[in-house]
């Protein structure tokens, strides 16, 4: 029975007493705790100041970090010229479209005939030129040592030789249908006037220092995919 309590504790060891010294003081070791808790956090930057460390700063990005007042330069004459090659593999690529349209102004035929069918008939006779092209404009679009203007120009004129694989493939579909025939020709027409209204506008806007974004869905992508 000794044993067992020395080796027991009793409800008055475990429990103390109020109005003991003991509980006293324990009373007033929890109010310096909450206390300190309270007042940590605006002490913070002056405890990190007070043993030589900087204070924190936030990492959330600011508007100016964000670019929002970013303002562009403006492009080079290397540049400017270099947005401009990229478009030639569009204008290559839509010449079939255009053997309708040129019908319908013999001048128009004349110039077109004497430009870009030269050109474009060379290219065609290079095997897999277009896709070589194609390719390697893709690269140059994601090369990090490219100049942002001209990376917009090569992904827009990317997207731009992309877009002309939907009409051609409806063209051709529609040539095989024997009441549908007849709205190949105006498609293509269209098509060569959309391709071409977006070229020249292209490239004037180039040579003018500006960026081409006036081509709808087009120039959205082509800046969400570079983000510029």
């Amino acid at each position: 029975a000794r044993l067992n309590a020395h080796v027991t504790p009793t409800r008055d060891t475990l429990t103390m007493r109020r109005g003991s010294p003991a509980a006293a003081a324990l009373a007033l070791a929890v109010l310096l705790q909450a206390g300190a808790h309270a007042f940590v956090r605006p002490a913070a930057a002056g405890s990190r100041a007070a043993v030589g460390l900087a204070p924190r700063t936030s990492t959330r990005p600011s508007a100016l970090s964000m670019g929002f007042f970013d303002k562009e330069d403006p492009p080079s004459v290397p540049e400017k010229a270099l947005s401009c090659l990229p478009y030639l593999l569009p204008l290559l690529d839509g010449a079939p479209f255009a053997r309708n349209f040129v019908q319908l102004s013999p001048d128009i035929s004349g110039i077109y005939a004497n430009t870009v069918l030269p050109l474009a008939a060379l290219f065609n006779s290079v095997p897999l030129s277009g896709i070589v092209v194609f390719a390697g404009l893709i690269y140059l679009s994601r090369r990090p040592g490219t100049s942002p203007f001209v990376r917009f120009n090569i992904q827009q004129a990317i997207l731009l030789d992309a877009a002309m694989l939907v009409p051609q493939l409806l063209t051709r579909g529609l040539e095989y249908v024997p009441f549908l025939s007849a709205t190949a020709p105006p498609l293509t027409n269209l098509t060569f006037m959309c391709i071409s209204a977006a070229l020249v506008y292209s490239v004037f806007s180039n040579a003018r220092g500006e960026r081409p974004t006036g081509i709808p869905f087009v120039s959205a992508l082509a800046a969400m995919l570079t983000g510029y």
